[in-house]
């Protein structure tokens, strides 16, 4: 059975990810704090607690050898808007930080990074958008996504990493 990591599996979406894949997969959940919740923690492979930003943490990951990543860890719009240097050092910085772990992983297949819709800026400009329209970010919270997509083609040519985005519009709720 495949290995599949999802960082930031307590959030909304990694939570619901964890609840899905874990049928189909060995899942190993990350997240800066211990998972109570029952549910998504029966049938998990392994739940890493702790912070993405921590080198610990991301060597722990690799250890566990992933063949998927699914990177879904993020400070929120609003929390990203406050301060651009603590949304680089929470948002950018643990990407960049777990790509340059993984290069020497030879079991590794992809990085799944969740984006934002925001990459575009005021998308209502726009009447159509596909993979070809401009990114032109407006807020910390577009521009921290952006950078990322950027790093993970910078990370391709540079370590071979295999990437897919997904950028999502208005996704929101609670945790599972």
């Amino acid at each position: 059975m495949k290995k599949i990591c999802i960082v930031g599996s307590s959030g909304y979406i990694g939570s619901k990810l964890s609840l899905e894949l874990k049928k189909n997969f060995k899942v190993i959940t990350v997240s800066r704090n211990k998972i109570r919740e029952k549910k998504l923690i029966k049938g998990v492979f392994k739940n890493i607690a702790g912070n993405i930003k921590s080198k610990k943490v991301i060597k722990k990951i690799v250890s566990l050898k992933p063949e998927y990543i699914i990177f879904a860890s993020s400070f929120n719009h609003f929390k990203s808007e406050k301060n651009f240097k603590l949304t680089v050092n929470n948002n950018n910085n643990p990407l960049l930080n777990l790509c340059e772990e993984i290069a020497v992983n030879k079991n590794f297949k992809k990085i799944i990074y969740i984006s934002s819709f925001q990459v575009y800026g005021n998308y209502q400009e726009h009447m159509i958008i596909d993979e070809n329209t401009p990114k032109d970010a407006k807020n910390y919270y577009g521009l921290s996504h952006s950078i990322n997509e950027d790093l993970l083609k910078i990370v391709k040519i540079k370590f071979g990493i295999n990437f897919d985005i997904i950028r999502l519009t208005n996704s929101y709720g609670y945790p599972t």
